[in-house]
């Protein structure tokens, strides 16, 4: 996944990002305890307009609303957090996705600046200055974000490694045909461990991406797009367990999608990796709730959390399970490891949720993770068991 870009105009705006003002916490909570009352306000502002029509293009009543919801959730992280270059990063994507779908461009400065008016009438006067100044720069750089939007898109995960050019090729029609049996003979193929993260990492995930693209653009239907991420699943549930290395198993890992991230393949992917390497895994799938997996972690000894986040306003959820983890007496010198589309473009986000690394790719996650494997504790007892 890419972070960056090698367009100067876009670098220009990542560095101009990361330059804002950090937002006091109290202005950031004060927008976030104030979002019904905002989402109120600008959803009868933006719904009043008389040339709505023209300018929502195939959006409903209900998307707009939903669209306001999830922005309200996306700034709440972006102001606790100044991630600032994940927002810069984020929005040529989200102007060309809706731009590509019917929306004229010059819906997104009537929305922003409904939420300017918004924050200015709602917030006291010191919280609204505060992300006002967030606001204004969104509105002032609308030209050129736009202008942006023709960019690459920045969850490409192609690695240029030519090799898996023609799997990746072969695995996306197959997907996108819902032929998961094709896909898993590709898989199979794979013999070693490398293997079979090289797999996950330049032909599924890559993959993915390509039918995420087409989507955006309009060529393929939400309903193609369901039966290639079906097919997926399907794929990864059919796969044979990867063979356990020479010396046993090293470690113990507990792996899952956070609170309220319904996004399983990029954890599942972590999980099948890490068995490959050699981890005894504990894979939990989609939207545990961090009280289950505090319970779970005091019955498991883990040796290492592996916590997925695709959605940026999912982060609070990873940060509240970090530190939940890490007061549990019977986890002291856990090692947690995060992941996912949600740190694009803050490559030290980790660091403020209390993780000791994030990880790209599967290749990433497991070389990361390989100083902390140890044979993992018994749960009976205190000691270790292979």
């Amino acid at each position: 996944m890419t972070g960056d870009n090698s367009n100067p105009a876009m670098g220009q705006l990542l560095r101009e990002a990361a330059a804002l003002p950090v937002v006091p916490a109290a202005a950031a909570s004060a927008y976030e305890s104030a979002i019904p009352r905002l989402l109120a306000a600008v959803d009868a502002v933006v719904l009043a307009r008389p040339d709505l029509d023209r300018l929502r293009g195939p959006l409903t009543t209900k998307q707009i609303h939903d669209n306001h919801v999830h922005h309200a959730a996306l700034m709440a992280v972006t102001f606790r957090y100044s991630t600032y270059r994940q927002l810069a990063t984020l929005l040529p994507w989200v102007y060309h996705s809706y731009h590509q779908h019917g929306v004229d461009f010059a819906y997104f400065p009537v929305e922003l600046g409904a939420w300017h008016d918004a924050v200015r009438a709602q917030l006291g006067q010191g919280p609204a200055a505060e992300i006002l100044h967030v606001y204004d720069w969104l509105l002032a750089f609308h030209q050129r974000v736009q202008a942006l939007s023709a960019v690459a898109s920045p969850f490409a995960t192609t690695s240029g490694d030519r090799r898996w050019d023609s799997v990746r090729e072969q695995l996306t029609e197959q997907l996108l045909a819902g032929d998961w049996r094709q896909g898993l003979s590709l898989l199979e193929a794979s013999s070693t461990a490398a293997d079979r993260i090289g797999f996950y990492d330049h032909a599924l995930r890559s993959a993915m991406w390509e039918i995420g693209r087409r989507w955006e653009e309009g060529t393929i239907s939400v309903a193609r797009e369901h039966l290639a991420t079906a097919a997926v699943a399907r794929l990864l549930s059919a796969a044979p367990p990867p063979a356990i290395p020479d010396g046993g198993r090293k470690g113990k890992a507990v792996v899952t999608a956070t609170t309220n991230e319904y996004h399983q393949v990029g954890a599942w992917l972590v999980a099948d990796a890490l068995d490959a390497d050699g981890w005894n895994v504990r894979f939990l799938g989609a939207n545990t709730p961090n009280q289950e997996l505090m319970a779970l972690l005091r019955e498991e000894f883990p040796d290492l959390l592996a916590l997925s986040v695709s959605l940026p306003f999912n982060l609070r959820h990873a940060e509240d399970a970090i530190r939940s983890a890490r007061e549990l007496p019977e986890c002291q010198g856990l090692h947690v490891l995060v992941g996912g589309s949600a740190f694009l473009g803050e490559p030290d986000l980790y660091r403020r949720l209390g993780a000791d690394a994030v990880a790209w790719d599967c290749r990433g996650l497991v070389g990361g993770a390989a100083p902390w494997r140890v044979r993992y504790r018994s749960p009976s007892s205190s000691g270790y068991a292979i």
